[in-house]
């Protein structure tokens, strides 16, 4: 620690931190897991927690400064294998313990995946710092079941550590779990179907997301639930509209508000809850802190985007022509708008947005069900 706060090199300050790890030798009845990714007979850590808590203690500031270290560097490698030992012991440990130090240990451990994901026909690496197992599998195999062992353990961890905000508060550590679930099934497409699964459990931990429906949209229609996609969407942009009509007077749309348990908290009383926690210290105000934050809210970029995907949805999967173009038109009024409050528009949404119209106004147009005037006339309208 003294390394790393006198402003030393990081690479000695985190093998300083290491060093840590040929000590526990010394304590014969301290074993480590062997993870299920690894082998078919996963063994659990044998020590009692209680018997050890405080070499746990040491172990988790050692490995976690480590990890945060490490991450700051470009050796991916390395924070691979420091994260990965650190979770082989911490899923041994009660929930209680230390939680916000794992939950954000586990977004470092995501992340580390996420960029280390390997190449095809690349053999598995040694993947811890102490000797708990290796696989002979190809890397990207065992790397695929890896990932999945993260997923249900962070599940695990979030519904042991945290609760359901109250209206109006969003629960970040749920939110950012999910961000990097989306993340890697982006990077293997395969791992949709269980980070459909884990959006629809964070639904139970969060109030009315946005990024959750919005991710739920688009994943659900890439691998082809387009009923429950159109669904997701439809809510999506009701409790989007709704955001912005209370932000923005103009838009005037009224959406019923989900049932929540208890009343909504006064935006007043949210501020005043939040600065008493940001003065408190410790486990519990770190974690208070986090279910204080203000509720979400998309972006420009964000909303427009979902809202092709929608379009997209609706034409080509469904065959709703009519309301394809709604929501097309609702992309276009939002680059107008935005362009009107003098305010930046990417050129390529702005070219995304240009297309999806036009390609729904010219199904418009050969479409044999519909009159040939309203073709025309939305055309024109146009």
């Amino acid at each position: 620690m003294s390394i790393e706060l006198s402003g030393g090199d990081s690479h000695t300050a985190i093998q300083a931190y290491l060093s840590t790890l040929p000590l526990l030798d010394s304590f014969e009845s301290l074993t480590r897991s062997t993870p299920s990714y690894i082998t078919q007979d996963p063994s659990p850590s044998k020590g009692k927690f209680d018997t050890h808590q405080e070499v746990y203690r040491y172990l988790s500031t050692a490995l976690s400064r480590a990890a945060v270290l490490s991450s700051r560097t470009t050796d991916v490698t390395r924070s691979l294998r420091i994260l990965r030992t650190y979770h082989s012991f911490s899923s041994s440990w009660p929930h209680s313990f230390r939680p916000v130090q794992r939950q954000r240990l586990l977004l470092l451990y995501l992340r580390a995946l996420q960029a280390g994901y390997p190449a095809s026909n690349t053999a598995c690496a040694a993947p811890y710092l102490v000797d708990i197992g290796s696989s002979q599998a190809p890397g990207r195999q065992v790397w695929k079941k890896e990932v999945l062992e993260a997923f249900k353990q962070g599940q695990q961890l979030l519904s042991s550590t945290t609760t359901f905000p109250r209206a109006g508060t969003l629960n970040l550590p749920v939110r950012r779990f999910t961000e990097s679930c989306v993340a890697l099934a982006d990077i293997h497409a395969p791992f949709a179907k269980e980070v459909v699964a884990i959006l629809y459990w964070a639904m139970t931990l969060t109030f009315q997301s946005q990024s959750l429906l919005r991710h739920l949209t688009r994943l659900l229609a890439a691998s082809g639930s387009y009923a429950d996609a159109k669904r997701n969407f439809e809510l999506y942009v009701k409790i989007v509209l709704k955001d912005r009509e209370t932000k923005q007077p103009e838009i005037s749309l009224q959406l019923k508000r989900r049932p929540t348990v208890g009343e909504a908290a006064h935006p007043d009383e949210i501020a005043r809850q939040a600065e008493e926690a940001e003065d408190e210290s410790g486990p519990e105000a770190e974690e208070k802190k986090s279910q204080f934050a203000e509720a979400e809210s998309d972006s420009m970029a964000e909303f427009t985007s979902t809202l092709l995907v929608g379009s997209r949805l609706l034409l080509k999967n469904l065959g709703e022509v009519e309301e394809a173009w709604r929501y097309a038109g609702l992309a276009g009024k939002i680059v107008s708008v935005t362009d009107q409050r003098k305010e930046h528009v990417p050129r390529d949404l702005r070219a995304e947005v240009e297309a999806c119209k036009g390609i729904v106004r010219m199904t418009m147009a050969m479409s044999n069900d519909m009159p040939g005037k309203l073709c025309v006339d939305s055309v024109v309208r146009s």
